[in-house]
């Protein structure tokens, strides 16, 4: 039998004006570059302006992925993971709904 380890994202934060104090919970954890995995709607209606905001002010990269879809099929999982190669990120943010959560986990 394969013997594995599956560990599941290390945190959900869920409260009023939690995005824009994402970058500094992002710094403490020691991160350099950032994916985050989101999707259209959610860059659509603005959602991200102060998560990007709080990154630029603290000076850390960050790679958006908006590409998710409901229920997301392998082909976006594995264009995360590239996208998160390319800019060489070592920390993945899931910012929306369940899909977008889903899909970072997978692409972390």
């Amino acid at each position: 039998m394969l013997s594995m380890a599956f560990n599941t994202t290390r945190s959900i934060i869920i409260e009023r004006g939690a995005a824009t104090r994402l970058a500094p919970q992002v710094l403490n954890l020691g991160a350099s570059s950032v994916l985050l995995v989101t999707d259209a709607g959610v860059m659509a209606a603005g959602l991200l302006d102060p998560v990007l905001s709080g990154f630029a002010a603290a000076g850390v990269p960050v790679r958006v992925f908006a590409e998710v879809l409901a229920d997301p099929p392998e082909s976006v999982i594995l264009a995360a993971v590239e996208a998160g190669k390319a800019c060489r990120a070592d920390c993945v943010v899931g910012f929306g709904g369940g899909s977008s959560l889903d899909a970072a986990k997978l692409a972390a």
